[in-house]
């Protein structure tokens, strides 16, 4: 980790804010800095974890588990866009989660990555989103029509604060030669040719809409899940992939990492199972103790209901109210390292996350978050650099 920022913190975080609308996030001046070994590695063992959810077999399994109510549709290759977290650790890297959704902050990355290269040092370091936009903006092309597009957003309390920075997001893509409107989804309204809002028509939708979060609030997304059923080859990507994405993967993935081609993702997973395996408290005790286990639900986000070696009481409520939409993951700690907060002082983190974003299954980019305080403390992004 680089610790030693060589110059003043505040034109960076500046640019960061004013001009792409973040106002909502922390940022952290201190890059999180990433070997080059373990970035090819997870740059190969992305895109064949992609390989494996994109088969009938897990199809087929996530079919069978139920946990899914908006209607699903076949994914293509450019629905496999989103990202992957990975825990970093003493050991390496290990996978906490994978969104197969454009993520919030999908239009900040290359600007995070510029604004650090002009910031932070050495101009000739190697950091990593310089050609992020290039690279998502090939895979939009291929996913849609060349047609005026919304960029459907929540209408929902909790996306407010992050309005303008859809905006930013949009005005990246027109400047790539789009032509693009962010619409809030209770705003949609679908017709023939596609969908209107605000008095103007559109023939394509790109969703930052939550997979989960439209899922859960049925009534909310009427029209966007009408868009969708009609209109499934012209929204980019595919809410199907919140189906490919719930944590369930991670007990698919743990199943499989003896089998044929593993090698090369197998470190990077966890043991991890579905809570409905085990009948009783007891029988999950005697695979992982308390303090080697972690109870995410099925379809969390922003580390909502996670509980990291829970109390035995947290345990027995979980069962008994949430058993069939939990999973356990084997608990392992993170880096303890030293970053700068935007105050200047110095801080410690809880862990250290390491998000790899991919488009069509390819790596496109990468952001680091630094947690301070508990597990789901205040989480501060980093820029990345490899070493």
């Amino acid at each position: 980790m680089i610790t030693d920022v060589k110059t003043d913190t505040k034109r960076y975080y500046d640019q960061l804010v004013d001009k792409t609308g973040c106002a909502g996030y922390l940022f952290t001046p201190t890059p999180l800095v990433i070997a080059k070994d373990l970035l090819d590695r997870l740059n190969t063992a992305v895109p064949a974890l992609l390989d494996l959810l994109d088969t009938p077999a897990y199809f087929g399994h996530c079919m069978k588990q139920g946990h899914w109510s908006l209607p699903v549709q076949p994914m293509k290759l450019t629905d496999f866009t989103g990202c992957a977290d990975f825990l970093l650790t003493d050991s390496g890297a290990k996978l906490i989660e994978m969104n197969i959704n454009l993520p919030g902050k999908v239009g900040l990355m290359q600007h995070l990555a510029e604004t650090a290269r002009d910031c932070l040092g050495d101009p000739e370091a190697s950091w990593l989103n310089t050609d992020f936009n290039a690279r998502l903006s090939a895979t939009i092309r291929a996913a849609l029509p060349t047609v005026p597009t919304a960029i459907v957003v929540s209408h929902l309390p909790a996306s407010k604060k992050h309005q303008p920075h859809y905006r930013w997001f949009s005005e990246q893509l027109n400047a790539a030669g789009f032509n693009t409107a962010v619409v809030q989804a209770n705003d949609l309204s679908v017709t023939p040719g596609g969908c209107s809002a605000n008095g103007r028509e559109f023939g394509a939708v790109i969703n930052l809409v939550i997979p989960f979060v439209w899922e859960g609030n049925p009534a909310e997304f009427t029209e966007l899940t009408t868009y969708w059923q009609r209109h499934p080859d012209r929204c980019f990507p595919s809410p199907t992939g919140g189906l490919f994405g719930t944590k369930d993967l991670l007990a698919y993935l743990d199943g499989r990492r003896h089998e044929p081609g593993s090698q090369v993702w197998q470190d990077f997973v966890l043991r991890a199972c579905m809570l409905s395996r085990f009948d009783t408290p007891e029988a999950l005790l005697g695979e992982f103790a308390l303090s080697e286990m972690v109870l995410k639900p099925l379809k969390d986000y922003d580390t909502k209901g996670v509980y990291v070696q829970p109390d035995r009481e947290t345990l027995e409520q979980v069962f008994l109210h949430r058993k069939n939409d939990y999973m356990v993951q084997e608990f392992t700690g993170s880096l303890n390292s030293s970053f700068l907060l935007p105050s200047g002082k110095q801080a410690l983190t809880h862990s250290v996350i390491f998000r790899v974003f991919f488009a069509s299954k390819q790596p496109i980019g990468y952001q680091g978050y630094f947690i301070h305080g508990e597990f789901n403390g205040d989480y501060y992004t980093a820029a990345v650099a490899t070493v």
